[in-house]
């Protein structure tokens, strides 16, 4: 950020910071600059209005220039942060992790509306396949706390935040670093199956935003040329995976009729269906397994 006349106050500063980005492309310039603002106050968003008349000190400018420079080359504002908000508690984010979105919440609240308590007394099983952050395994055992929760991720450094946000919210889950599907042919009994599995194609790739593209972990996005092609390896482990009456839940990627047609005839011998999400798009494959389908 170059001025001629630096910022003089906290409002001067997130007017100058939002224009500097918006010549930049960044499509939400405005609130971008005010989240890096307030983060460079040590203050939340909603505090730094009640501030804005404050005298901007050398320290703070340095602080917010380096952040907005930061999201300027096209870095994500959680990523710069080191933090995302999901399902009401505050995780934290690195590169090696997806940043949480709203619509993963869906999977979340799903989940939680198939798990009613068990009146014998054991804890439902739950786990949940590539887990990142371990924002959806920590959001369902904070929820409920008589969950067994298992977060499962090939990479350790993923999983080394899930286990640093686990500790840190006071959530009980068991982490393991592993293949996922290395991680089902040796295990079973779930009651519940979660993922937020790949799902961009290669051809895709281009289209995707910077912010997406060159920033967040290809491990976790790219599925190569089938978008499907996690959901229909994880389907074929669910006859092992799932108890009888368990329930597996997959995030799906934004596709046509014949992608959603193909999506609901992934669980041979499972009961099918799709949860939408706020814009009326399927957004959760769920897949039950009746007690006759192998149990």
């Amino acid at each position: 950020m170059g001025s001629a006349i630096p910022p003089r106050t906290v409002k001067e500063l997130v007017v100058s910071s939002a224009r500097w980005l918006e010549g930049r492309g960044v499509e939400e310039a405005r609130l971008d600059a005010e989240l890096l603002v307030a983060a460079a106050l040590q203050k939340s968003r909603l505090g730094l209005w009640l501030v804005h008349d404050m005298p901007v000190d050398g320290v703070v400018l340095d602080r917010a220039r380096e952040a907005i420079q930061r999201r300027g080359r096209g870095e994500p504002v959680a990523y710069i942060l080191g933090e995302q908000e999901f399902h009401g508690h505050c995780f934290k984010v690195t590169r090696a992790t997806l940043i949480p979105r709203p619509e993963t919440e869906h999977l979340v609240d799903e989940a939680l509306s198939l798990l009613p308590a068990r009146a014998d007394g054991l804890r439902p099983q739950v786990v949940d396949l590539g887990t990142g952050t371990g924002c959806i395994a920590i959001s369902l055992a904070l929820a409920r706390p008589d969950l067994e929760v298992t977060a499962v991720d090939i990479s350790a450094d993923a999983l080394a935040v899930a286990a640093g946000n686990a500790e840190r919210l006071g959530a009980g889950i068991h982490c393991v670093n592993q293949d996922m599907f290395a991680f089902l042919a040796g295990a079973g009994g779930f009651d519940l199956v979660l993922s937020n599995p790949p799902y961009i194609t290669e051809g895709e790739r281009a289209s995707l935003q910077r912010e997406v593209r060159d920033w967040e972990p290809e491990l976790a996005l790219m599925s190569g040329e089938d978008p499907l092609r996690f959901h229909a390896r994880l389907a074929a482990h669910l006859v092992t995976a799932l108890k009888p009456r368990g329930h597996a839940l997959m995030e799906l990627p934004a596709l046509d009729g014949v992608g959603l047609q193909r999506a609901k005839e992934l669980g041979t011998g499972f009961t099918t269906r799709c949860v939408n999400d706020l814009a009326g798009i399927p957004r959760v494959l769920v897949l039950s397994r009746n007690a006759a389908s192998g149990g």
